[in-house]
Formats: C-alpha cells, structure tokens, sequence
C-alpha cells in the first residue's frame, strides 16, 4: 500500500501535475501513486478500481483511515458522502453565531473589566458541556466495506481528558490567556481562528511564529511573512475603484499598504 494515495481527475492538466507531485515525493523517498477518478470503485465515483481493496474502508473514524479526531462538523451524515463527492454538502447549516460563542464574548468582556471569576465560570460552562460523556465520539469498527461499521456502545474513540478551572483566577493576562485558548479550542476548524487573532491584535505575531515554525518542514512557506497593518486587510478590488468613478475619477483609492 503506497504511504500517499493521490486522487486525480482525468483531464490533462490535473494528471500532470499529479505525477509531478508524485515526482517530487519520489525525490523525498515517498512511496505515492497516482489514481484517477474513474478508476476509483468507491460510491463516489463509478468505474473499476485498481486500487488496494483497503481503501474501500474508509469509514471516517477508523484508524485506519482518518480516526476519531478526524472533524466532521457540518457533515450530517455518518459516512460524511454528502452531495456530489462533497462531503460538507448538506442541510447540516453552517452556523455563523452559537451560544458558545456569545458565553465566550463575554468571558473576554469580563477579564478586559477584571472580572476573573465571572469569567472562568463562563469558561467553565464550556467545559462542563464538553466533558459531558453523551456528547463524545463513540468507538466505532470497520466492516467490509464503506458503509459497513459498527458503533461500541458505551466506549469512546479517544482517551477524552476534560477538566474545568477549579482554582481561582487571579493573573488577568494568564486568564485572558486561558479564554483565548478556549476559544481557539471551541471553534476548531468552524473558519474563526484568523479573525480572531486580527480581532485580539496578536494576527502578525501568532502567524509569524507559526510560519517560522512550519516553514521547516513546508517548502511553499519559505520566506512567507504576515505584514501587521497590511494583511489583517483585503485590497480592495480594482473593478469596485474604476466603477467608483464620477466624472471619470474614482472616488475610492486604494489602501496605501497595497
């Protein structure tokens, strides 16, 4: 079985660059191999497949295949095969604003006004829900194939180790520390990270440190930087400043940083 299994779609430009990728990690002593779409036997897909029969196993939670902390927010159902191939496609609605998030709105609010102990109530909130038993992810075993599994009842797939603050809160940057951390937790993966570090001020500095450290092991991330006081923005568009034009000069200008 090859360590990397790259699925391409059959036209030209994509099984190009597929095998150059497969090239590449040929040079980093990778065993890949190149599979287009209409080889794979999968529901997804028609066709025949001439790949390991293991790959048809691919419940989500396997360990096998991604495991249980593999994410499936917003996926509604169980073999996540959603809608045409896309996974995330579903009346599983995304949710732009949940009660999390307004307990931890004001668990910031609260330490910004040193109200500590208010605060680490609030977070404690969070954390009695997700130590909750009932809603971890339960153990589940593979079948035979894709849609074969089998749920262990009364078992969870991870060691979940959930425990609230029980000493008091007295340090206000270690508790701002502590709700932004909590915050980072409770919205994994729901697209909010980025605009909270503009949002706390620490967009540069958080990314900078993670681009120094990954950039070690990410070639595409060499010599990448986060610029304070530009990136935290978008340009604006070069059609919505010609069409901002009155008397054939626009009214809009360009932010100086771009």
């Amino acid at each position: 079985m090859p360590n990397i299994l790259i699925i391409s779609a059959t036209n030209d430009n994509n099984l190009e660059l597929s095998n150059k990728l497969q090239a590449f990690l040929s040079e980093l002593q990778v065993e890949s191999k190149v599979v287009s779409l209409e080889n794979l036997d999968l529901p997804l897909f028609g066709g025949k497949t001439d790949v390991e029969d293991s790959i048809i196993k691919d419940f989500v939670r396997d360990l096998s295949y991604a495991g249980p902390f593999f994410s499936k927010k917003h996926v509604a159902e169980p073999e996540g095969f959603g809608v045409g191939g896309w996974g995330n496609l579903s009346a599983n609605n995304y949710r732009y604003m949940r009660y999390g998030m307004i307990l931890l709105w004001l668990a910031e609010a609260e330490v910004e006004v040193g109200s500590l102990e208010r605060a680490r109530e609030l977070v404690n909130e969070i954390r009695t829900r997700a130590a909750n038993p009932d809603g971890f992810v339960p153990l589940a075993t593979q079948g035979t194939d894709r849609n074969d599994f089998s749920i262990v009842e009364g078992e969870a797939a991870a060691n979940y180790d959930i425990a609230t603050y029980d000493a008091p809160w007295t340090d206000k940057a270690a508790a701002r520390d502590a709700v932004r951390f909590e915050t980072r937790l409770e919205f994994a993966m729901e697209g909010h990270r980025y605009w909270d570090l503009v949002r706390w001020g620490i967009a540069a500095e958080t990314l900078n440190n993670y681009i120094a450290s990954e950039s070690q092991h990410r070639t595409y991330l060499v010599g990448k930087s986060f610029t304070e006081g530009k990136n935290e923005y978008f340009p604006i568009p070069s059609q919505a400043i010609d069409r901002s034009a009155v008397d054939g000069q626009p009214t809009l200008t360009q932010d100086p940083a771009y």
